[in-house]
């Protein structure tokens, strides 16, 4: 609500021994909505001010590393141990002799598949 005198009349009385200034008279009072509008215009114009600044570059090319294997599935050896079914119907000097063949062909087989496996390292 603006009193009868208007706005002018509405400074000047509050001018009148304003706290804010140590100033008894004074035609106008202090402007602390003016200093409050300017502080903020400032700090968003220093806010905006960032996002007018350039992005990195894109990058061109991505590499991303895929897992490649090294051997094929024909390289890989089969395994062709004897089965437990096959040991069980067996006697025992037959038994022997099978455990020994298939322990023969087990370190064979391991050292072709370490072989492959060393050959796969980088």
């Amino acid at each position: 609500m603006i009193p009868e005198g208007g706005v002018e009349n509405l400074c000047s009385k509050t001018a009148k021994g304003s706290p804010h200034t140590g100033q008894g008279n004074q035609k106008y009072p202090p402007n602390h909505a003016r200093n409050l509008a300017s502080i903020l215009g400032l700090s968003i114009s220093f806010l905006l001010s960032g996002c007018n600044g350039t992005l990195p570059p894109a990058p061109k090319e991505v590499r991303i590393p895929v897992p490649v294997p090294c051997l094929t599935r024909e390289q890989v050896p089969v395994k062709d141990f004897v089965e437990d079914k096959t040991l069980a119907a067996l006697d025992d000097y037959d038994l022997v002799i099978a455990l020994r063949v298939d322990q023969l062909a087990q370190r064979i087989w391991i050292a072709n598949a370490d072989a492959l496996m060393l050959s796969c390292v980088k």
